[in-house]
């Protein structure tokens, strides 16, 4: 596959913050209140339901690294560890549109008196060099928020009368961590002891299920300071049989009527989150079934599949409009051979994956791929390939 010219606008993470705020850094590692040797520790305050802990590696490189293809330069970036000089020369062959990210590093660059953009507020960061007023960011981060934001939401219920099957939930937790579907009283008893004593988390989110779905999407939209809004796109959810996020599945041809039917869905939250002084990218999870659409999730911060839909509209133009984020996977191989049997797959194929983060673990490398096709099947099929490759075993071409 040739990557060609691309006639769509580029828009990346620092061009968009750019039109709010001038002097910043982007900050895209989170904190922690698991992993004690994390940075960003936030024990006392702004607590985040990350248990089990990730790893350091994960937090401080793996996770904040897959910003770095569509930060762009408006802005520079900070990073306990910049990317891989192998990394770097893969996003440049394959996401050529994109300019090169101005990485700083994170242990000795003065900031000044900058502001940092952050996912989620840090608890040893003063509050003057947060962005966004990490109070204000802290509470609509909350689930517990989503009833206040004024749009149509499974009927939330207390700890002391529900009715079940119903939803458990942590308040801040991440990637579905936390969010528990329970069915019988055996097992709320269960799950709100966990919640509680394993997440910390003292007061848990209770609501009912949401029956007969028959849509469950990620829409991403950047709300501007002055309230004005730019779509960015929505992504089919991968959601696993034990609630966790496993990715998102993208059609662009489907775009103009997703944003049609969802765009009204999700007003009254763009309101709200603009009445509480927030700007930045927002992620808002909805479920659609026969009766309604449903708001299940508000993300105020920048989303695991944003990257997928930045790139998306660029790929389109190939004739690559459908598309994958793959994230969790572990490859058998070390980082410099998944990256080289990735551009070869991609010379010699009819789709395209783009390793956007890699870290060699023990057990191999641990990837984040967004992967690029030309049918609704072969973004997976693309990456079934690069499976099989990393394994060293050969396959016919998608």
């Amino acid at each position: 596959m040739k990557i060609k010219n691309s006639k769509s606008p580029v828009v990346t993470l620092s061009s968009l913050y750019y039109q709010d705020v001038h002097n910043a850094y982007i900050m895209p590692e989170y904190p922690s209140s698991f992993q004690k040797k994390a940075k960003f520790l936030n024990e006392n305050k702004y607590f985040i339901h990350d248990y089990p802990p990730l790893s350091l590696e994960y937090i401080e490189y793996l996770r904040p690294i897959r910003m770095c293809p569509i930060a762009g330069n408006d802005l520079p970036i900070l990073l306990h560890h910049p990317p891989n000089k192998i990394l770097q020369n893969h996003w440049k062959k394959w996401l050529p549109w994109f300019p090169e990210p101005d990485v700083h590093n994170l242990a000795s660059t003065d900031t000044g008196d900058e502001k940092l953009i952050t996912l989620y507020p840090l608890e040893t960061v003063p509050k003057k060099k947060h962005a966004i007023d990490p109070d204000k960011h802290f509470e609509i981060l909350s689930k517990a928020a989503i009833p206040k934001m004024g749009a149509l939401c499974p009927r939330h219920m207390s700890l002391d009368n529900f009715t079940l099957p119903c939803m458990m939930k942590a308040t801040h937790g991440l990637s579905c961590k936390g969010t528990y579907m329970v069915k019988t009283e055996e097992q709320a008893v269960q799950v709100l002891h966990e919640l509680q004593s394993d997440f910390n988390c003292s007061d848990p989110v209770v609501t009912e299920v949401i029956q007969g779905i028959t849509g469950n999407y990620c829409l991403q939209f950047y709300l501007f300071r002055n309230g004005n809004v730019q779509w960015l796109g929505v992504t089919n959810q991968i959601i696993t049989s034990n609630c966790r996020w496993g990715g998102g599945v993208l059609n662009w041809d489907e775009q103009e009527d997703l944003k049609n039917m969802l765009f009204e869905t999700v007003e009254p939250v763009m309101d709200y989150l603009h009445s509480q002084g927030y700007f930045g990218i927002v992620g808002v999870d909805v479920l659609k079934n026969d009766i309604g659409q449903y708001i299940v999730d508000v993300n105020p911060r920048v989303n695991g599949s944003t990257p997928l839909l930045l790139i998306a509209p660029h790929m389109a133009e190939m004739g690559l409009k459908h598309s994958r984020f793959m994230t969790g996977r572990t490859f058998s191989c070390d980082m410099k051979t998944l990256v080289e049997e990735t551009n070869e797959l991609n010379s010699i194929g009819d789709g395209v994956a783009v390793i956007l983060s890699a870290a060699d673990t023990p057990d191999g490398c641990e990837a984040h791929i967004a992967v690029f096709g030309r049918t609704a099947e072969s973004p997976l099929c693309v990456y079934d390939r690069l499976v099989l490759a990393a394994d060293k075993q050969l396959v016919k071409s998608c």
